[in-house]
């Protein structure tokens, strides 16, 4: 089936990205969309497919979307709008299962449909999908989640504002700037995004103490699922410095479209950088602090290495440093290396939990020694 490219993609001036209003779409009869069997294996069928429907890091896609498709399946009456995957995580969802809601029109479309990832068990939209759509324009009673095969009957497949390692284009800043709502809520001028609450889904070991030393100089921890999204955006708005532990509350951001607040990232990652910057820094000034510093995020008691998996700096006195160059901690405070790693083994414990306590003492020892080998190569 030939695939018909609706009028949507307008210009100022000839067709470079940047010079553009907003994004394409195109129209696909009769086109099948599956569930994801693994992130990312499935989604909608191949044929027709323009290459801004797929799932693109930078330049290159990881998705697979050659299965095969069904002799049955449910159809779907009607136009709806194709709103790419979507998963039971707030990071996965901020960075994969919004950036082509600025296409939807409730006058045409009957709803958003997306293709469900079972990576994570989901029941039904979680509170948290619903307020995000809703905050879009989009009523979450309008949004389908295929868990499996569905044939659309019209399926318009809108380009993303927004693309991992890639960031917002500038026509999708401009939506969002006509949607961005501030309440005008305000907790504090200086608010900590730490992550020392929710230890066991992962930050950086030694948190606790840069932690203390943060909010010691006058920072407000924040936990922000005690606040509505609504609230979030407007205290992330309305205060004056953001320090962020790595994590999907930095995706906030996705949903601005400018803030004069400046932004601090408290790394796990090594090259977070490039996950985050692309989407932060076009709309706040962002910095990642302790520069190059290495970060090794190692195993969990099953050998895996995830997002989830504790976090180890090699040169913390490097973060806290630039935590007094940037004037976020009092500069009358001292390193102490030694406190240091009596906070980063307590985290750890927390962690892995009294039930992987050997396995968590090992690791310790293991990043004692990275840790002096790498000092000693700066």
């Amino acid at each position: 089936m030939k695939s018909k490219l609706a009028s949507f993609g307008h210009y100022v001036t000839g067709w470079r990205r940047q010079f553009r209003t907003r994004g394409d779409m195109t129209s696909l009869p009769q086109h099948v969309i599956a569930p994801y069997l693994t992130p990312w294996k499935g989604g909608p069928s191949a044929e027709g497919l323009p290459d801004y429907g797929r799932i693109r890091h930078g330049d290159r896609f990881v998705d697979e979307i050659s299965q095969p498709v069904p002799d049955k399946c449910r159809e779907l009456k009607g136009r709806y709008l194709y709103g790419g995957p979507f998963m039971n995580h707030f990071g996965v969802v901020m960075v994969y299962s919004i950036a082509r809601c600025w296409a939807f029109d409730a006058k045409k479309h009957r709803a958003i449909v997306f293709s469900y990832c079972p990576k994570k068990v989901m029941k039904e939209l979680p509170a948290w999908a619903r307020s995000i759509y809703s905050y879009l324009g989009v009523d979450p009673a309008r949004i389908i989640i295929a868990r499996n095969p569905v044939k659309v009957d019209h399926l318009d497949v809108a380009e993303p504002g927004s693309e991992f390692f890639n960031g917002p284009s500038s026509w999708y800043l401009d939506y969002l700037k006509h949607r961005q709502v501030n309440t005008g809520y305000k907790l504090a001028e200086k608010l900590y995004f730490g992550r020392t609450h929710i230890i066991r889904q992962g930050t950086l070991m030694g948190e606790s103490y840069f932690s203390q030393l943060i909010l010691n100089s006058g920072f407000t921890y924040i936990k922000p699922e005690d606040y509505s999204l609504a609230d979030q955006l407007s205290v992330l708005q309305n205060c004056r410095q953001a320090i962020f532990s790595e994590g999907s509350a930095l995706y906030l951001y996705e949903l601005l479209h400018s803030t004069d607040t400046k932004c601090f990232m408290l790394p796990r990652r090594t090259k977070s950088s490039i996950l985050f910057e692309p989407y932060v820094k076009p709309r706040a000034d962002f910095h990642r602090l302790g520069g190059s510093t290495v970060i090794e995020r190692l195993p969990e008691v099953n050998g895996v290495v995830s997002p989830k998996s504790a976090s180890y700096c090699m040169n913390p006195r490097a973060i806290f440093e630039d935590l007094q160059t940037q004037q976020l901690i009092f500069s009358s405070f001292d390193f102490d290396f030694q406190k240091y790693e009596q906070c980063e083994r307590e985290d750890a414990l927390e962690y892995f939990g009294e039930e992987n306590l050997q396995f968590a003492e090992s690791q310790l020892l293991d990043v004692k020694a990275r840790r002096e080998k790498y000092l000693r190569s700066l």
